[in-house]
């Protein structure tokens, strides 16, 4: 096995240091953070998607990790609607209506072939118009919206968990060193403010 790669039981050793893996998560969040507005701006359909996915998932998992283990947080998968219902019980504050954590878990279809996708996509639509407006099933299975406000929303309100309602905290970018991605980061966000 390559060293690059760690073996199964080292992946264990993270659960040793979880405030590191915790932020390790975190750390990830934020590329894909990135990689997810990036992709939304350049009109990347199914790369903002399946980044906006991963943002999720990592943030529900730094949080998740503060609390839990490697080996518990691996069996909920990639699956949000899993880790959302965990992160649910330990914080119930959090604005973020269930079903829109519901519906960017059907983002994760992206992730492979074949097993369906949108044929059509509501670009700036609100979560909240598309499931008023898409009631059929058929419709929701193959149409999809994006709407960056509700995305960064979504985000900030997980990075205020994070870090235990500290809102500047919560507002500053801090793996992200390169110029141009705390540009995309900082663009058109009422949630992120950039440190003068």
């Amino acid at each position: 096995m390559s060293d690059s790669v760690p073996s199964k039981s080292s992946l264990g050793e993270l659960d040793t240091d979880k405030p590191f893996t915790a932020f390790w998560f975190f750390h990830h969040s934020e590329q894909f953070y990135a990689l997810a507005r990036f992709s939304y701006f350049g009109f990347l359909i199914d790369a903002t998607f399946v980044n906006a996915h991963h943002t999720v998932e990592y943030l529900l998992k730094s949080i998740l990790m503060k609390r839990l283990d490697t080996q518990t947080l691996k069996k909920f998968g990639h699956n949000l609607k899993k880790l959302w219902q965990e992160y649910r019980k330990l914080d119930q504050n959090n604005p973020t209506p269930d079903d829109y954590i519901d519906y960017l878990n059907r983002y994760d279809i992206l992730r492979y072939p074949n097993l369906g996708g949108f044929r059509r996509v509501a670009w700036g639509w609100s979560i909240k118009e598309f499931l008023e407006i898409a009631k059929n099933d058929a419709m929701k299975a193959h149409s999809g919206c994006f709407n960056l406000d509700d995305f960064d929303e979504i985000v900030y309100n997980l990075r205020l968990s994070y870090f235990d309602g500290n809102k500047e905290q919560a507002t500053q970018a801090y793996m992200l060193v390169n110029e141009t991605a705390k540009e995309v980061l900082y663009r058109k966000n009422a949630f992120m403010n950039e440190k003068k």
